[in-house]
């Protein structure tokens, strides 16, 4: 058993993202009590890390804190979040009396001392937290607000393999991971395989063009305007169904398959480019697969 500290990483975490979202709100961050209550915590890859050392070296019954060598006091961590959501470290007392009818028994957690060790784990399993702390990640990390994205058409990216451009909209590397956006040009009477992410949920607004996407023995033929979603896990194939390209907007939640594309593809000018027609493209789009989650079912032609 794994009797986590408190957890956070990637954005997420859920005592985190209760004090931004009291920064954001009111201006400033709440620190409940004296704020000099001091926790422990751990990124969230370290703890699966320590999950996955459990379940490959533990002997049945042994309990495990997860802990890295951070300690804060509430008042650092409510400081930093407050920083992290735009109100400059401002801070504002909250007495417990008054936090008790909004959080009933999680003031008493809050303003309590919950410093644990995370030493067996190191001693017994070799277990090493290595993620960036949670100070660190709040003032420079994952937590950090990301401008608005503006795009001109001149500065976006064309990639394409026989069949298909991708012209990147969204990349992954400007949302924090959260998704891509691409524009797809589906040249005629072609189409991926079939294939599953397990990890990524996919949209497709089709702007030009019928679109015949298939998900198990059920196909449906999709018109300009129409919208469809697969969910992760799900086998899928989509084709043009008529002689000239087609043209499609996809969202992928979370981002990474602009990577994929980027990786196995070639660079092209715009989307209305000349495909390459080299086979060798589509052997490495299959080859690639594995590394970015995509499974294709059928080997490529």
């Amino acid at each position: 058993a794994i009797r986590p500290s408190m957890v956070y990483g990637h954005g997420e975490g859920g005592f985190v993202r209760f004090f931004l979202g009291g920064a954001k709100r009111g201006g400033a961050a709440r620190v409940i009590g004296d704020g000099h209550w001091r926790w422990s915590t751990v990124h969230v890859e370290d703890i699966a890390d320590l999950y996955a050392r459990v379940l490959e070296r533990s002997e049945p019954g042994q309990v495990f804190l997860a802990a890295s060598d951070e300690t804060l006091s509430f008042q650092q961590m409510v400081e930093a979040a407050s920083r992290a959501a735009g109100a400059g470290g401002k801070i504002a007392p909250w007495p417990p009396e008054d936090a008790r009818p909004a959080l009933g028994a999680l003031v008493d957690l809050m303003t309590a001392n919950t410093v644990v060790s995370g030493a067996k784990a190191r001693r017994t399993l070799g277990w090493n937290p290595t993620g960036p702390k949670l100070l660190d990640d709040l003032d420079h990390g994952s937590y950090q607000l990301r401008p608005a994205l503006v795009q001109s058409a001149a500065e976006r990216k064309s990639v394409a393999v026989p069949g298909e451009i991708f012209t990147f909209l969204a990349r992954s590397k400007d949302t924090g991971g959260a998704y891509a956006l691409l524009h797809v040009t589906l040249g005629g009477k072609v189409g991926p395989p079939p294939h599953f992410h397990d990890a990524v949920e996919e949209s497709f607004y089709v702007l030009a063009g019928d679109v015949t996407f298939t998900t198990g023995d059920h196909s449906v033929t999709v018109s300009p305007g129409g919208y469809v979603n697969i969910p992760r896990g799900t086998v899928h194939r989509f084709a043009n169904a008529a002689d000239q390209p087609a043209q499609i907007i996809t969202l992928v939640v979370p981002g990474g398959m602009d990577d994929y594309f980027e990786e196995a593809g070639v660079p092209v000018a715009s989307p209305d480019a000349a495909m390459p027609t080299d086979k060798e493209l589509l052997k490495k789009l299959v080859e690639l697969g594995p590394k970015y989650g995509v499974e294709f079912v059928q080997p490529t032609p």
